[in-house]
Formats: structure tokens, sequence, C-alpha cells
């Protein structure tokens, strides 16, 4: 039964939820192959393409996102439950996840070669010279290079232990004593014990009060994560402003400079710009619990308050993958704002980063996919109609994608505000 399982959708099977894994992969490595093209075709501003390597960056981070993100969701936790039955522990579970998202990394790739093969042999087909030879030794390994981040990020995502909904705090929770307990009258607390797998929880999955244990926000951390967030994209602008053309901590011409870049960005200007994006994806477990409490206000009805609790819910677990998103669409208007004139390659590589992220944000949330499948299925069984959940869904994205884009904007304002 479990072969049938696996043959069905397991860690060796091409689920249709991979089918952006394959897309993302693809687009990557036809970034990175022009990026190469054009240092071939152009050797006289070879030394100048750092900012099309640090744009390659961005689809590879956003792909092994993508890639880390599947690996917590795919195959179900009871399929890993049953390969852990046969012997197969967190390891070995963890490398044919990763092995088998490289390989469909690889299968992604193939086409994104033969489409540059054939346009680069197009594209010089009516001139006479011939275009460059492509390196013997470095296409191959740069072309192996998405499957090796895809896997990798796979793999590390896959060995992390997975929490279900209640679950995630180490701190001791307190026995409550039953009828006939010898430790106390009904409903007592017996004291601490180990760290039990779940903790009480309510109809909509939050942890009921209990004596003794952290209350659900200090265990999610979602307020904690938003002041993280903004603590490190405030330290990126402060970073980004000192070591920007002009600002008072700017090395001026030297070897601080990077070449290729007409604006003279520094290192510290790279520095500050990847500590605001981690930062927004830092906060993103602040940001969902605020359409959360957005839907929630004012005497809610049952679909805003169905929804405005799924995302209260969510936010450990998806919020993440949210940060994700509204910072991968905050480098499209950043680098449109800082490239006079983007070409074909700054379009490929922004259109891979937002649509990576954006393919991860439906996927996240880890094992908590899985018990919202249970609350649809309760949900029927009390009576409610099935055009419920849909409109349910419908007022999260309603909430979620202004808070997304509004978020972007600040961001990327934020990202070019030192440059004016």
């Amino acid at each position: 039964m479990l072969a049938a399982r696996l043959a069905r959708r397991g860690p060796l099977s091409f689920p249709a939820g991979r089918v952006p894994l394959f897309l993302a992969s693809g687009g990557t490595c036809l970034v990175l192959l022009g990026v190469l093209s054009r240092a071939l075709e152009q050797p006289a501003t070879a030394g100048g393409a750092t900012p099309a390597v640090l744009g390659c960056l961005m689809p590879l981070v956003a792909t092994g996102h993508l890639a880390a993100t599947l690996a917590r969701t795919d195959p179900p936790p009871g399929i890993r439950a049953e390969l852990g039955a046969l012997g197969a522990g967190r390891g070995r579970v963890a490398m044919l996840i990763g092995a088998s998202s490289g390989f469909l990394a690889l299968l992604g790739c193939l086409p994104a070669v033969a489409l540059f093969l054939y346009t680069r042999g197009a594209s010089n087909g009516g001139t006479d010279g011939a275009p460059a030879a492509l390196p013997a030794v470095g296409t191959p390994t740069l072309v192996a290079l998405v499957p090796l981040v895809v896997a990798g990020s796979a793999a590390l995502a896959a060995r992390a232990p997975a929490t279900r909904r209640g679950e995630g705090s180490t701190a001791p929770v307190p026995v409550v004593a039953t009828a006939g307990h010898p430790d106390g009258a009904p409903g007592a607390v017996a004291g601490a014990v180990g760290t039990p797998p779940t903790t009480p929880t309510d109809r909509w999955g939050e942890p009921i009060p209990v004596p003794g244990v952290p209350a659900a926000a200090d265990r999610t951390g979602g307020g904690q994560s938003f002041s993280a967030g903004t603590a490190l994209v405030g330290t990126g602008v402060a970073l980004v402003s000192l070591t920007a053309p002009g600002g008072p901590g700017h090395p001026g011409t030297g070897p601080w400079e990077l070449p290729g870049v007409p604006a003279g960005i520094g290192p510290g200007v790279v520095g500050g710009w990847a500590l605001v994006l981690i930062g927004t994806v830092v906060a993103g477990p602040g940001l969902l619990a605020l359409c959360g409490r957005l839907l929630l206000f004012r005497r809610p009805g049952v679909r805003r308050m169905l929804a405005g609790r799924t995302l209260l819910t969510d936010a450990p677990y998806r919020g993440r993958a949210f940060g994700a998103l509204a910072a991968a669409s905050a480098t499209v208007p950043a680098a449109l704002l800082l490239v006079p004139r983007p070409g074909a390659l700054t379009v490929l590589g922004l259109g891979v980063t937002v649509f990576a992220a954006l393919s991860a944000l439906p996927v996240a949330g880890g094992t908590n996919r899985w018990d919202r499948a249970e609350d649809r299925e309760t949900l029927l069984l009390l009576g409610a109609p099935r055009a419920m959940g849909r409109e349910i869904a419908l007022l999260r994205l309603l909430v979620g994608a202004p808070v997304v884009l509004l978020a972007a904007a600040f961001v990327a304002w934020l990202l070019v505000l030192p440059f004016g």
C-alpha cells in the first residue's frame, strides 16, 4: 500500500505541485546562461558584469526558497511516518527529497539549455562571425549550479523537524489531572513533566490558555519576528545611506567600488540591500498576522471571523513566505528605477524571482496544510455550504494582496531612497 501511495505522490514522483519548481529552475538557468553569453560576446565589458552577477542571485535564491518550501510539504506526514516505520530515518528521507528535487531542477534546466543554444545560433546565423565558443568546463558547472542549490535547499528543509498546528513550544507543559488521578482533583494542575507533542487547542486551532503555559503570541513569535525584521530593515537602510554615493561613509573610488555599476554602488550598499530584504522576510509573520487582525476588526461575521482566524493561525507557518513575496515584489520597482534601460535578462530575472516567491506562498506552512483540509471537512460536516470555503479564501486574498503591495512599495522606496 505504501508503494502505491508513493507511486501516486512521494519524493520520487512528479506531482503537479512541483511544476513551478520545474519552471523556476529553467528560468534561473536561462538567466545564468544569458549572463555568460553576454560576457563572452562583449569581453571588453566582462569586468563590469557585477550588476548582472548580483541580478542572478535573486532568482537563484528564490528558486532555492521554493524548493525548501516544497520539501516541507511533500511527501505528506502520513507517508513520512510510514517511511520511518520502514527504517528510513529523517536523514534518508531528506536525501531522497533533495535528490528528487535536484533531478527535477536538472530536468527544468535541459529545455533552458536547448532554448539558449537555439537562440544563440539563430542570432548569429545571419552574420559572418561565428559565436564565441562556450567554456567546456564553465558552462556545465554553471548549469549544474541550479540543481545543486535546489537539492541542498530541499534536503536541509526536509531534515528540519516538522511541527503541526498547536506545537512548537519547548517549554514544559503542565499535566491536567483527571478524575481518579492520584495527583489531585479533576482539573488540577499536576506539575510540569517533559514536553508532550501537542498542547490543548480550541475549535479554531488556537491554544487554550493553561496556567504556566506561555501565551500564543509568545510561542508563535509573530510580534518578535516583526520587531526583529524592522530592526534589520532599519539597519540596512542606515548602511545604504552611509555607503551610497555622496554619503558620509562612502569610500570613494578604489577597490571598494564595484565594477560596471554606473552609480558607483559599493559592497556596503549591496549589504544594506540584503539586510532590508532579509528583514522583510523576517517580518512576514507579523504582516500576515496584521491581515488577520484587519479581518477581525469591528464585529466580524462568520466568514470574516473564519478568514481572520485562519490568517492568525497561519502566520507562524506561512509568514516567511508572505514576507518573501513582499521582498521579491519590492525588487521589481527598485530595479526599474535604478536601471535606466532594463534588458531582457533583467526582466526575466525579476519575473522568475516574483514567480518563485508567489508559487511558494500557497504550498507554505508545512504540515499545517493537511490540518486545513481537516478543517474544511469539519465545516462540511457541520452543514456549511461548499461556497463558504471559496468565500473565505477570497477574503484572505482581498486583504493579503493590498498588504503585500503596500509593503513592497514601501521596501522599494527604502531601497532607492539614498539615490534620490
